[in-house]
This record gives structure tokens, C-alpha cells and sequence, in this order.
């Protein structure tokens, strides 16, 4: 009796290690490239319970849910030639598992290949546009201190475009067939923050001096 017992046991042992190897669980907001000899598989995007093949296939676990994109600032000219810092940030996600994993492979690789989609959709959009576009956001007349400062205030001042829609035009141009190629959908993308040159930032300065002597 104590001999089936034990020979039972040296079975299930084995077939309880082999059973914990072979399954593997997706969990919520993941999902999974299973390879094999270092080739995709089987893609799965669906949580729960799944089943590989012991030793010969491996499990690589990516996000499904929006990851976090932030750039670093970029030194750019806008049309009205004005020297600034322009620095955003973005939110993506991956849509195309296979697409995904075929040509871009890991989360790291996906956020240095948008460092240079986000940041040349940057350079290229805000060069288009002139300062005070990426500083205000509606074409809502200022209300000036004085008659004087009404008057004297140019063109310059007024916005064409405005901030959000330089957003989206951003958004429009660094998603171009990034779905299609890379199984990458960009979410959003924002201009966290707008900054001057050393240049600029003494113009804009002696432009406030002068402004606060009119109203002086």
C-alpha cells in the first residue's frame, strides 16, 4: 500500500511541475507574444487562463492599456522667427500586437522610435506657426491696460491658429501610418510647456519695460 502511495506520488510530482510550466495567465490591461526559438507564435490579447509548451516557449508581456510618451525639449524657430523651447508629452498605446512585436518588439524600443516621430512632427508644425499661436489658445481680443497699449499692439498679437489646434495638427502628422506600420495608435499629444530663448526672453522683457512706462 505505502509503495502505491509513494509511486503515485513520484507521478503526480512531475505531472504538477510540467502542468505550473505549461499554463500562464494574461492578466487584466496585458497582453502576450508566446515564442518559440525566438519567433512569434501566438499573439494573445485576451485575459485569462493560456497554455505554452514547456522549455521551448517563452512568454513576453506587453501593455494594452495608454503608456506615458515624454519628450525632451527641442530648440525651435517658429515662423515669425522666434528662437524657443518647446517641450510636450504624449500618451500611446499598442493596437497592433503582431504589427507591434514583428517591428518594434519591446515598450523601450517603442518609446525611442516615438522620440523621433513626436519630435520631428514638432519641429515641422511649429515652425509653421508664429509664437503667440503656441502661447494662447482662442483668438479672444486681450483687454489692454490702456487706450496707448491698445493702439500700439501689431498683427503679431493676434492669434490665427491657437494652441489646441496646433495640438492636433501635431497629433495629425506624427500619426501618419504609425498604425499601419508599427501597430502604435497616438492618443494625444500635449505642449507642456513653452519657453524662450535667452534672445527672445530679453525682447520680450524690453517689450514689458516699454509697455510699463506708457502706462506709467
Amino acid at each position: 500500500m505505502m509503495s502505491r502511495i509513494i509511486a503515485v506520488i513520484f507521478i503526480l510530482i512531475p505531472l504538477a511541475i510540467v502542468l505550473y510550466l505549461s499554463t500562464f495567465i494574461v492578466p487584466e490591461g496585458k497582453q502576450v507574444v508566446i515564442t518559440q526559438f525566438d519567433k512569434p507564435v501566438s499573439f494573445i490579447s485576451e485575459p485569462g487562463l493560456n497554455f505554452r509548451i514547456p522549455l521551448l516557449q517563452n512568454v513576453h508581456t506587453l501593455e494594452k492599456r495608454i503608456l506615458p510618451w515624454d519628450g525632451a525639449p527641442e530648440n525651435i524657430q517658429t515662423r515669425d522667427t522666434k528662437r524657443i523651447f518647446v517641450d510636450c508629452w504624449a500618451r500611446w498605446k499598442i493596437v497592433d500586437l503582431k504589427t507591434f512585436y514583428t517591428d518594434v518588439r519591446t515598450e523601450a524600443n517603442g518609446q525611442k522610435f516615438l522620440d523621433d516621430v513626436v519630435d520631428s512632427a514638432v519641429r515641422d508644425v511649429v515652425a509653421k506657426h508664429n509664437l503667440i499661436d503656441l502661447v494662447r489658445t482662442t483668438d479672444a481680443p486681450l483687454q489692454y491696460e490702456s487706450d496707448e497699449l491698445e493702439r500700439r499692439a501689431t498683427s503679431r498679437d493676434k492669434v490665427t491658429s491657437g494652441r489646441e489646434r496646433i495640438e492636433r495638427e501635431i497629433l495629425q502628422v506624427a500619426s501618419q501610418n504609425l498604425q499601419k506600420e508599427f501597430g502604435i495608435e497616438l492618443v494625444t499629444v500635449y505642449l507642456k510647456r513653452v519657453k524662450y530663448s535667452e534672445k527672445v526672453r530679453n525682447t520680450v522683457y524690453e517689450r514689458m519695460r516699454s509697455e510699463r512706462e506708457l502706462v506709467a
